[in-house]
């Protein structure tokens, strides 16, 4: 199947689920509703990048991590990224897009996956 057929959807679907984190995080009081707020942010994040590298015609395989699919992308559209960045978090700036996506690259997967790593509902 052409990488473009099978990922042309993910940018449609990464709005759906920023729409579903804003719903969630206006409904956060205390810690109810953080962990699904971040994964629906997270997954978003790599449908949007995966959809940049479809475009590209790259393949992101089945890959996860947002850093690693980041690195992926060509250096324009890496630019473009770091650029929107800079304009929408600017409470960050001072904080270097990169090594921030790094730090957070597994969100998805450590919240997704908690309970497999947890004892008796605690973090291991």
């Amino acid at each position: 199947m052409p990488i473009e057929s099978k990922h042309n959807m993910a940018g449609g679907t990464a709005e759906e689920f920023i729409l579903a984190g804003i719903h969630l995080s206006k409904m956060c009081s205390g810690l109810k509703y953080i962990a699904p707020t971040m994964v629906c942010f997270s997954f978003a994040i790599e449908l949007h990048i995966k959809a940049i590298l479809a475009s590209c015609n790259i393949d992101p395989k089945n890959e996860h991590n947002l850093y690693k699919l980041y690195l992926k992308l060509p250096n324009e559209k890496k630019d473009w990224i770091i650029k929107m960045y800079k304009e929408t978090a600017s409470d960050n700036l001072d904080k270097n897009f990169e090594t921030e996506l790094e730090k957070w690259s597994n969100t998805f997967i450590k919240i997704r996956y908690y309970h497999e790593n947890s004892k008796d509902g605690a973090a291991s």
